[in-house]
């Protein structure tokens, strides 16, 4: 960082002296003192940082070599076995289906740790990383000789080291740690607050990407000492293998860049326009100057001029380059703590401490999946061959990953140098069933965490190619979704539940979200089309029997039409009164262009009535379009009006119809809002980093009984 952390901490005690010296002090002193701000010594001390239990978040860090619990397993006394306990029945679907752990036997043990990706996401529980490690190690040491013993559990995070140490009671013979998807603060911790608040008030979010990076390099090494330091006390083998991420086909959302120093954000805005505009017109040199001015103004804060460059480098050729510019974009949001953050994925810092730490100690090994994909994919980029979404693994990425761990493990207890390319063959294999409800859950999860309609179609193909017989399971998914009832209350789910598809139980029962889901159900139909079955037009029929603007007024604000849009920071408003949200209590607009969609008869007249403003001190057009088709402008300002607009039935299409806002360019307030986002963390809230372009109080469409648009108030 450009400043130690004890001139920010200095920073910050000013900052509280000219508050307690201004009018009103006492109120705001006395919101530190509530906060135990004030009671605070100095956080980050040496006594501090060794402090792992408390930095690392773990509740139950062994204290002694005799430990009786493990995850949700307990060693009741008198006994030799772990079993689950009934207390933590609700946490049991985070784990392997393990009811018993037995004592060692004879059998070399290998524990195999990590969180989803460990887990086998979207394969769980027909079949998990753990399996096919097992299977290869089998064919090796033979089948009565090995076992592994499957720890993972959904959202470790960093509390996998808590795990590795209570399970050194299990008497391991080696162990593997998968982990490091999970490993990044989903806030402002209360012993940072006072240097993020220096640093967003002096050095922007530049300044916070730097403190949130500097954090998690002291979180994984503190985790990796802890371990690695307990496990070569004891000899035990334990092998780190680091995650890779969805480098080719994974894309974040961007509605605009957060707030930059002075004028940058209309100067970044004008880059972004002139590199979008000379990319589509195939000049990539313009394209990639515009794209680097962009990262010159917002410094690595937004992955939008990381990813034209990306696309420029794809265009001349330069693998390399795209690979560079793809891994900044994929760190560039690790500061980012709104509800609205990042999918899991392992962050370049995490990666290379796991790379530069875990070798110091000697019984400890490192797993490099990056560079093992890199080999595997040929210098290819990791995408949809490998991932079903942003890090969960394909069957052929699991199968790889664990050929290459099962050579480490050979190796550490037989001190035999097997090539991880022969234990492929020797790997357990999912069916095509298997394939088919991974693809298709694969299909959800993008659609629903705001992927493109080419990588949902992708999925969908994928699953009827692999099992065609699944198109049953999809029709019915997309029936539940066009009729927006909760799954649960629909005589589908009854039929669902008894057809013989247990990871579309187990995945989309537990995750189901009622949605619009324009672009799942568009590949769904398409999907179909390609065994013979024709289902678009039933489906349209249903939507409009059960949304049509005709029979009931649309509240265009409603999750189910807005999830639709692929704006997850503008789905903040329906959060509201949530702890740490209370600023969020209408829909507001973070980038140029809000959409918005309903369900209507052609030929419908429909009006749209809309409450909105444009944020302080900003004023200017705001323009109303329809299936692309510009219907309207209105002059609005920063006081709430309302706004009645009648559109043309000529408009209007046979089933979902867009509705796009574009607002005009803000009046940005950058020092202002930047020392409002840090009261925001002192607050304990979710700081504001994005500007508002417009907030829209209500938003519905209805049939028309005029034809006029008329200012209301």
């Amino acid at each position: 960082m450009t400043q130690s952390l004890e001139n920010l901490r200095k920073a910050f005690a000013n900052r509280l002296a000219e508050i307690a010296m201004s009018a009103d002090g006492t109120k705001t002193l006395s919101m530190l003192e509530h906060s135990g701000l004030l009671r605070m010594h100095s956080a980050h001390s040496e006594e501090s940082r060794s402090d792992v239990k408390h930095l690392l978040g773990w509740e139950s860090f062994p204290s002694s070599s005799v430990c009786n619990r493990i995850g949700i397993w307990e060693r009741k006394t008198n006994t030799s076995h772990f079993t689950r306990r009934l207390d933590l029945r609700k946490d049991w679907p985070y784990w392997a289906n393990i009811t018993r752990i037995d004592a060692k036997g004879a059998k070399k043990r290998v524990l195999f740790l990590g969180e989803s990706v460990a887990r086998g996401y979207l394969y769980d529980p027909q079949f998990t990383p753990a399996m096919a490690l097992e299977s290869m190690l089998k064919s090796y040491f033979g089948a009565n000789s090995v076992e592994v013993i499957d720890l993972a559990q959904l959202g470790a995070g960093f509390r996998v080291g808590e795990l590795a140490l209570s399970a050194l009671a299990l008497e391991p013979d080696a162990t593997i740690i998968f982990s490091g998807n999970n490993w990044r603060s989903s806030q402002v911790s209360r012993a940072d607050i006072p240097y993020a608040d220096s640093v967003i008030r002096q050095q922007g979010i530049p300044g916070i990407k730097q403190l949130f990076e500097d954090r998690l390099s002291e979180k994984v090494s503190l985790l990796i000492k802890a371990v690695a330091a307990s496990y070569e006390e004891k000899k035990i083998p334990l092998l780190w293998i680091i995650p890779e991420f969805n480098l080719g086909d994974w894309r974040d959302p961007i509605s605009s860049a957060p707030y930059l120093s002075g004028d940058a954000n209309s100067k970044w805005m004008s880059y972004q326009d002139r590199a979008s505009s000379a990319l589509h017109e195939g000049n990539i040199s313009k394209a990639s100057e515009m794209a680097k001015k962009m990262i010159e103004l917002d410094r690595g804060v937004s992955a939008a001029g990381l990813y034209l460059l990306a696309d420029c480098s794809q265009r001349q050729g330069n693998g390399k380059a795209r690979r560079e510019y793809l891994e900044a974009a994929r760190d560039a949001g690790i500061w980012d703590t709104s509800m609205a953050s990042l999918s899991p994925r392992s962050f370049s810092v995490s990666q290379n401490i796991l790379r530069e730490e875990v070798r110091k100690f000697e019984n400890s090994d490192v797993l490099d999946l990056p560079r093992l994909f890199f080999e595997y994919l040929e210098g290819g980029l990791p995408d949809r061959r490998l991932f079903l979404d942003y890090c969960h693994m394909t069957s052929e990425a699991i199968q790889v990953s664990m050929a290459a761990a099962a050579s480490r493990i050979v190796h550490s207890l037989n001190e035999s140098n097997v090539p991880w390319q022969t234990f492929l063959s020797q790997s357990f294999v999912p069916d095509s069933k298997v394939e088919a409800e991974a693809a298709f859950s694969a299909a959800v999860h993008n659609a629903h965490n705001h992927q493109s309609y080419d990588i949902v179609r992708h999925y969908c193909l994928t699953a009827v190619k692999c099992a065609p017989e699944i198109s049953e399971v999809m029709v019915r998914f997309a029936e539940v979704q066009a009729r927006g009832k909760p799954i649960f209350l629909s005589a589908v789910a009854d039929e669902l539940s008894e057809m013989p598809w247990p990871s579309i139980q187990h995945y989309l029962f537990r995750q189901h979200a009622e949605q619009l889901d324009k672009n799942l159900l568009d590949a769904i139909g398409h999907s179909l089309e390609s065994v013979g079955v024709n289902a678009s037009k039933a489906l349209t029929q249903t939507r409009k029997e059960e949304h049509s603007v005709t029979f009931k007024p649309t509240n265009l604000l409603d999750n189910y039409y807005c999830s639709s849009a692929n704006q997850p920071q503008e789905n903040l408003w329906v959060m509201a009164g949530i702890l740490g949200n209370k600023q969020q209590d209408y829909y507001k607009a973070h980038g140029r262009v809000s959409r918005f969609f309903f369900v209507a008869d052609a030929l419908c007249s429909i009006s749209l009535l809309i409450t909105c403003r444009l944020p302080h001190l900003s004023s200017g057009l705001i323009e109303v379009l329809l299936n692309d088709k510009c219907q309207c402008q209105i002059a609005a300002d920063s006081s709430w009006a309302t706004w009645d607009l009648a559109i043309d039935a000529n408009a209007i299409i046979d089933g979902i119809n867009e509705v796009t806002i574009h607002w005009p360019t803000p009046v940005f307030s950058t020092e202002d809002a930047l020392n409002l986002a840090a009261d925001d963390i002192v607050r304990n809230w979710f700081p504001r980093f994005y500007c508002s372009f417009g907030d829209i109080h209500t938003f519905t469409v209805k049939t028309a009984n005029d034809g006029h648009s008329l200012k209301l108030s």
